[in-house]
């Protein structure tokens, strides 16, 4: 019988198929650590609120149950009673901006709802209680499971998982769309063999670091020259403005002018979550490649803080 933690069952199916044929993963890196280390530490005060007017019956009670040919394991952060004597499940989870509007909005992460789902079956509660706090804010959202329909959707996911697990064909699973993107999980180099680093080292090595190094010498100068052309237009900005106009040509030839434009775009932030879901069949999606460089010591270097595109490198 195959062992999957509750709050796996809802994850990526590709990952789960990993890490039960036992393939080696990736360490979590030093971001995913501290993320969930701040979930872990926010627990408490997150259940000081949102176990209150129930009787707390255990904490971190573990539940099992088998399901088919698996064996579900879990521990639910709270396992309480409400004043009509139901057993409720409570689950603090501490959440990110966007996520947490997500959730603030009803749009919970299908995940959590699976996981949940579990413990209430495995606990036989009546309800269940998600509690979310943003993270580095004020803001508490709350969702109530009455039911864990969900069970018949963990049923159909298990069974695909264990016929790729039969036939060892990660392929019979269908690719998930990962709220988190696929660059952080322990299993990305599975999927994506490319994706390992490989390290260069000898003549090949001192080759490849010279190059780093010139490219780290001609950003540096790139950088110059675009301070120096920012400088040399507010210069003449100020010309323009000293004369009220809004062109200007020199007698040497070329031309100096303002040139105004308008573009519309849409708050993205400020659209409602439901009228972004209606919206989604209508954006176009284009892919691209290009390479990014960090030079030594440079953040990014070690392979984190790049996982969304963020800013780094040349």
């Amino acid at each position: 019988m195959l062992t999957v933690r509750a709050s796996e069952v809802g994850g990526c199916p590709r990952l789960l198929y990993h890490k039960l044929r036992g393939d080696e993963l990736e360490e979590p890196e030093g971001a995913q650590r501290r993320v969930f280390q701040e979930g872990q530490d926010a627990e408490e005060s997150i259940l000081a609120w949102a176990c209150e007017g129930l009787e707390v019956v255990s904490r971190q009670q573990e539940v099992s149950f088998d399901l088919d040919e698996f064996r579900v394991t879990g521990h639910m952060d709270a396992l309480c009673r409400d004043n009509q004597g139901s057993l409720v499940v409570v689950e603090a989870k501490l959440m990110g901006k966007e996520r947490f509007a997500r959730a603030a909005e009803d749009n919970w992460p299908q995940q959590i709802l699976d996981q949940v789902a579990c413990y209430m079956y495995g606990a036989s509660a009546q309800y269940a209680l998600i509690a979310a706090q943003e993270r580095n804010g004020e803001g508490r959202a709350t969702k109530t499971l009455i039911a864990p329909a969900e069970l018949q959707n963990i049923l159909f996911d298990l069974s695909l998982l264990s016929a790729a697990l039969e036939d060892a064909n990660p392929d019979l699973i269908e690719w998930p769309l990962s709220e988190f993107g696929c660059q952080p999980c322990p299993a990305r180099f599975h999927c994506y063999p490319r994706w390992r680093p490989w390290y260069a080292v000898g003549e090949e090595g001192a080759l490849v670091a010279g190059k780093l190094h010139t490219l780290a010498v001609v950003a540096e100068a790139q950088a110059k020259l675009a301070a120096r052309e920012a400088e040399l237009k507010a210069e003449l900005a100020a010309i323009l403005d000293a004369h009220e106009t809004d062109v200007l040509k020199p007698e040497g030839g070329g031309t100096v002018r303002w040139v105004e434009s308008t573009r519309r775009t849409l708050n993205q932030k400020a659209i409602p979550q439901e009228i972004k879901d209606q919206l989604e069949p209508y954006y176009k999606e284009s892919w691209s490649r290009h390479l990014r460089v960090f030079p030594p010591g440079q953040k990014g270097d070690d392979g984190e803080g790049d996982a969304d595109g963020g800013q780094g490198g040349v």
